[in-house]
């Protein structure tokens, strides 16, 4: 399990993965984090835009009023999981130096009054040196008007064609560490968040 602030607790994790594409490269990286994750002692659930398949999106969970006009089955499940979450981790590639259209379709279908002030790791890779950051960058400004609070440490992987040894562990054991680094660093938001808002939050969150 997870030491954090000098204890051990179990954070509800929701580990969202953007790319849809037949054969896509970041699947060895998606498990590596999941299973790091559940190493470390916390219940995880993977919100995959390749297996939920959403819909593009039409009509976002928050303007759903109720009554007659409730949101679907699918939507709702969804909206309960991701708004029991203490915290959430995107691993997402580049596309044309953006984010995959997949994950932020995912993410824009729930506003603040689901994700608002909790804390988000964005993990990204790419073929390329930059291993996606410029993806990253994108997330943060999207994260942030969505109410995440995203952790300084950000993680990417590049050259992700040779990243991985057939058994799906990292060549790089130094790549290793920094995940370490970054999951320390989430639970320690995730932990000193969870009782913040325990106590109540700075602002209204608005769910239109």
């Amino acid at each position: 399990m997870a030491a954090v602030c000098g204890t051990i607790r179990s954070l509800n994790l929701v580990v969202f993965m953007g790319s849809v594409r037949i054969n896509r490269l970041g699947t060895p990286l998606l498990n590596l984090v999941v299973k790091q994750l559940k190493a470390r002692g916390h219940n995880v659930t993977t919100l995959d835009a390749k297996e939920e398949k959403f819909p593009l999106l039409e009509k976002p969970y928050h303007h759903y009023k109720g009554g007659d006009d409730k949101a679907p089955a699918w939507l709702e499940k969804w909206a309960q999981i991701l708004g029991a979450a203490d915290a959430y981790i995107l691993v997402d590639c580049e596309y044309n130096h953006s984010p995959s259209p997949g994950m932020l379709n995912l993410l824009d279908h729930f506003w603040r009054a689901t994700y608002g002030h909790k804390p988000t790791f964005i993990c990204t890779y790419s073929g390329q040196s930059t291993g996606g950051a410029r993806t990253a960058y994108i997330l943060r400004n999207t994260c942030g008007e969505l109410g995440m609070i995203t952790i300084p440490t950000l993680f990417h992987l590049p050259a992700v064609y040779s990243a991985f040894n057939e058994q799906g562990e990292l060549t790089a054991p130094r790549l290793l560490a920094q995940l370490e680094t970054a999951f320390n660093e989430l639970e320690w938001y995730a932990e000193m968040l969870k009782k913040a808002r325990a106590t109540g939050l700075p602002i209204k969150v608005r769910s239109d």
